[in-house]
């Protein structure tokens, strides 16, 4: 199966969305909320009266939800990279492995070395590591058919290995 791929900066953006909110999402509330009870607790041994804890806990909750409304909405500027991270590609699965041709560099992975496959909702990712996946529109797709025959094959690729 040969796909022409072109990814635009949104795709990179929507991969780097989904990435932080299925693997770092839970990590980083619970540093902000450890972080927060510690100094909660750093100001309430010290004597602090409760209105002044309040005002405090509800100042630090602001910072920390505006620092994570900026860590994914920062994903439109990291997906200004240039190179091989943006652009035209060709990508064939066969049956032994995964094959993207990047501006005449190629890269192989076989099968057994795709550890995920996560179907959202504009593109299907084939992870080849814990942070590094092939990104696949859906657009490439010309219907829900092809869309379909893509999941099975690769469904069943990674079943087999």
């Amino acid at each position: 199966m040969k796909l022409n791929i072109d990814l635009t900066k949104q795709d990179y953006a929507d991969f780097y969305r989904l990435h932080f909110l299925k693997q770092n999402l839970k990590g980083t509330i619970f540093f902000g909320v450890l972080i927060l009870t510690l100094l909660e607790v750093y100001f309430y041994w010290d004597g602090a009266a409760v209105s002044e804890l309040l005002i405090c806990g509800i100042i630090m909750s602001a910072v920390y939800i505006g620092i994570l409304f900026l860590a994914v909405s920062n994903a439109g500027s990291l997906s200004k990279l240039s190179g091989t991270t943006l652009g035209k590609r060709e990508m064939e699965l066969t049956e032994e492995q995964v094959t993207c041709n990047i501006n005449g560099t190629c890269v192989n992975y076989a099968w057994k070395d795709v550890i995920n496959f996560t179907d959202a909702k504009t593109a299907f990712y084939l992870y080849v590591g814990t942070k590094m996946a092939f990104i696949i529109p859906k657009r490439v797709f010309e219907n829900s058919d092809t869309q379909n025959n893509f999941m099975s094959y690769v469904s069943s690729k990674l079943k087999t290995h």
